[in-house]
This record gives C-alpha cells, sequence and structure tokens, in this order.
C-alpha cells in the first residue's frame, strides 16, 4: 500500500467526503491536528503545557474508543472475509500496519467496549458499557481498560452481580486517579480475594499438595531450583528478602551492582547460613548441621585445584578456603594422597564461639565502611590470610556481613589491623592512595 506525502493511503482523498459523515469529521480533526502540530508552545508558561499534554491524551483515550466502533463494524459487516482475510485481525495488520498482537488486541478490545447487534438487528450495549464509557470520555486508558476488562472476565461465575459491579466501579475510580500499575495490582488483589472467600475447604488442601521444591545440580556445584511455594513459606521468604536483599548502601563511589534476582540469592544464602550458625537445627547423621567440604592436602596449602562439596559439587580450592575461612556453618576436610585427614578447619581455621562473641563486642557489627549490618548477620574474617599466618585470634580478625566477605574482596579491598581494629584498604581504581579505611558507624560514644 503506498502512502501520500501526507501519510494517507494513496488515493484515499481523491474524493471530498460526504457533509456530516464520519469522514468530514474525522478530516477536521486532521485539520485541527495540523494547526496544533504546527503551534509554536514556547511562549506558554509550564501550567500550560501541561494542560496540553493532559488534553492530547485524553484526545488519544477518545480516539481508541472511536476505534472500537470502527472495528465492530468492520467485523460485523465481514469486510476481512470480503477482502480476502480470514480475520479482521489480518485485515487490520494490513489496513493499519500493525503488529498482530496489537491487531488481536483492537479486535478483542472492540467485541468487549464496541456496540453490538443482536441477531434481530437490534443495537446492543457493550460487553462491559461503563468501561466503555470511561474511555469514551477520556478517563480511562487502554491500557488501564484491558486490565478492567479481564478482571472482570475473570471473575468465578458464583460471584453475585452486585459484588462484581462493585470489583467495576472501585477500578474505574482508581484509573481516574493513578496508573495501569496500581490499576493492575488493585484488580490481582479483587481476584484472589473473591477466589478465597468462595473457595471451597478443600482449596486449601489442594494447594498444600502442590508445595514442594525441587533442586537439580549441575557437576559444578551450581543448581537450579523449581519450587511451588504455600502462602505461609512465601510470606517467611518475602519477609527474609524484606530484611536481607535491600541494595547495600554505597561506599567510596561504589554502588550495589547486583541485579534484584542476585540479591535476593544472596539475601537467601545469608539466611540460611544465619540458621546455620544460630544451631537451631537438628543434627544430620548424629552431627551438627554443618556444610562439609572435602579438599586435597595440597589445594589447601596451595588455594590451587578442587574441592568437593558433602553433595557432589565441585568448588575452586580458592573458593572452598573462602567458605571456610571463619565461618562455622562451612567446615573443610583435607585430605593426603592416601585419604587420610591431615587438616580440619574446625580446629584452627574457625573463630570459636567464644571469640566470636568477642569480636562482636569490639567491632559492634560489619567492619567494612559505612556498612550497618549487626553483629548477628556477620561472619568472622581473617585480616591476614591464614595461609600465611596459620592463626585465628581476635587480634587478627573481624566480622564482616555475608555481602560485604563475598563482594569486597573480589572488588579487590584488603583488610589489616590498625590500632587492634580491622580496616579496609580499597583497590587502586577506587582510591589510587589506597589509605585504609575504618567502619565507625558501630563506635559507642
Amino acid at each position: 500500500m503506498s502512502l501520500d506525502l501526507d501519510g494517507r493511503p494513496a488515493g484515499a482523498g481523491s474524493v471530498p467526503p460526504a457533509a456530516g459523515s464520519p469522514a468530514a469529521s474525522l478530516a477536521g480533526v486532521h485539520a485541527e491536528l495540523d494547526t496544533l502540530l504546527a503551534a509554536d508552545l514556547s511562549g506558554l508558561g509550564d501550567a500550560e503545557v501541561l494542560a496540553v499534554l493532559v488534553e492530547a491524551e485524553r484526545a488519544r483515550r477518545r480516539l481508541a474508543a472511536l476505534d472500537h466502533v470502527v472495528v465492530a463494524q468492520v467485523e460485523r459487516r465481514g469486510v476481512a472475509q470480503a477482502k480476502g482475510y480470514r480475520y479482521p485481525d489480518e485485515l487490520l495488520v494490513q489496513a493499519l500496519r500493525v503488529s498482530r498482537r496489537e491487531a488481536h488486541a483492537r479486535v478483542s478490545a472492540a467485541r468487549n467496549l464496541g456496540p453490538r447487534v443482536s441477531l434481530l438487528g437490534e443495537v446492543l450495549p457493550p460487553v462491559h458499557p461503563e468501561v466503555a464509557a470511561g474511555q469514551a470520555v477520556g478517563v480511562v486508558s487502554v491500557e488501564q481498560s484491558r486490565i478492567i476488562v479481564k478482571a472482570l472476565d475473570q471473575l468465578p461465575g458464583h460471584v453475585t452481580v452486585e459484588a462484581a459491579d462493585g470489583i467495576r466501579d472501585a477500578l474505574l475510580n482508581l484509573a481516574a486517579a493513578c496508573g495501569p500499575e496500581v490499576v493492575g495490582k488493585a484488580a490481582r488483589h479483587a481476584l484472589v480475594t473473591v477466589e478465597q472467600d468462595c473457595a471451597p475447604p478443600e482449596a486449601d488442601e489442594r494447594r498444600e499438595q502442590r508445595r514442594g521444591i525441587a533442586v537439580f545440580c549441575r557437576p559444578d556445584g551450581s543448581s537450579r531450583v523449581a519450587a511451588e511455594l504455600n502462602p505461609e513459606l512465601t510470606e517467611v521468604l518475602l519477609t527474609v528478602f524484606d530484611s536481607l536483599a535491600a541494595p547495600k548502601p554505597a561506599s567510596d563511589g561504589v554502588r550495589d551492582l547486583r541485579s534484584g534476582g542476585q540479591r535476593r540469592h544472596d539475601a537467601l544464602l545469608d539466611g540460611l547460613k544465619l540458621l546455620i550458625r544460630a544451631g537451631q537445627l537438628p543434627d544430620a547423621g548424629g552431627v551438627s548441621t554443618t556444610v562439609l567440604i572435602t579438599i586435597d592436602q595440597r589445594a589447601w596449602l596451595t588455594g590451587v585445584g578442587c574441592a568437593s562439596t558433602g553433595h557432589g559439587g565441585v568448588l575452586t580450592a580458592g573458593e572452598a578456603i573462602r567458605q571456610a575461612g571463619g565461618d562455622a556453618a562451612v567446615v573443610a576436610v583435607a585430605l593426603d594422597d592416601m585419604r587420610a585427614v591431615t587438616a580440619l578447619s574446625g580446629e584452627h581455621r574457625i573463630f570459636t564461639r567464644r571469640q566470636r562473641r568477642a569480636l562482636a563486642a569490639r567491632d559492634g557489627g560489619c567492619t567494612f565502611p559505612g556498612c550497618p549490618a549487626p553483629p548477628g548477620w556477620c561472619e568472622a574474617h581473617h585480616a591476614t590470610d591464614y595461609a600465611i599466618t596459620g592463626q585465628t585470634s581476635v587480634d587478627d580478625g573481624g566480622l564482616v556481613c555475608g555481602y560485604d566477605h563475598r563482594e569486597r574482596v573480589r572488588q579487590g579491598w584488603t583488610t589489616r589491623m590498625i590500632n587492634g581494629r580491622m580496616c579496609w584498604t580499597p583497590p587502586p581504581w577506587i582510591d589510587p592512595n589506597q589509605t585504609p579505611v575504618r567502619n565507625t558507624l558501630h563506635d559507642r560514644s
């Protein structure tokens, strides 16, 4: 289909529309739009510019209501079939140059919000007349109308007419004041509430039957998790995320670069490690619940090589040593070539409960600059690598939250003790002078 310079299909304007016809009225609309497009808005005040923007949006919404009327007429007359198309959607794709998805949405909207005609030729109101009326006056947007219509269509059949009308009116009132996100959230909440109120007693039992978690392990020790959580676990999990998954505050210009999914992953890890360290889990196999890592003696001493987890995963030696360093939730066992135990991280490398209490009293929380994490959220960390000192002591350790223990070391931060307190030295790309910094957030007056 070729276009004239004014954007209309070629030949569309060759015959003047009849006076008073819809086509003539639309020609007048285009003329007014030409005037508006040529208008100089630079002389208007801010309030006037905003008023133009609001009215332009209202006009856009009202034109969508006109689209429903026209598309309904096209479908009723069978114009698509007369032009050789199977469905109205296909005609709209070609005639209007819109996507198939948009064409389908327009046809669906016309069926719900456009006028109807009975088999006897009687004109009927739209399926959802109140929503159509809201869009016709420019109050309800296309996106809002789709959300409301979808919600009304999903209401269970046993919902009373009065209840359905109440939900519809509430959503329309909300659409007049709020955006689609708020309307969508309210629609979902209304549907859930109706389903809960009308659900038979066995619905809870079916939901409990569906609960489950499957962990699909990979050879490298990582995994993919598929889960169906009941409402209780869902709420507890979201509460943990509220507490532990917030972005870390920026420190020395370094903001938290983790995605939302990565923060939730790390929050779950920190929460489970806190649970293990609390010592409240029942014993597993006759011993305290502990993450067990097995590592070759040479890898243990050099940090080069691999280690195995208790469930068959494979870690690098460096990662295994990092996990075992000062964290009572993880124990590493070093074996020689004859599989004899030559070192046990719990004997020397892990800070004892007494040492952790001393660190908590001295540090007051995470030692990384600007971190507010309390002692209960922290792991104990060697200021100087245990491989160098071979010692675990309060004089050469400090508390670090799980995020800073993992991420700051990867970023290049290093630790050292200055005047009996753990200080952090930033990498050169953050501070070329590499001046050690101490967290003063937990200092007591």
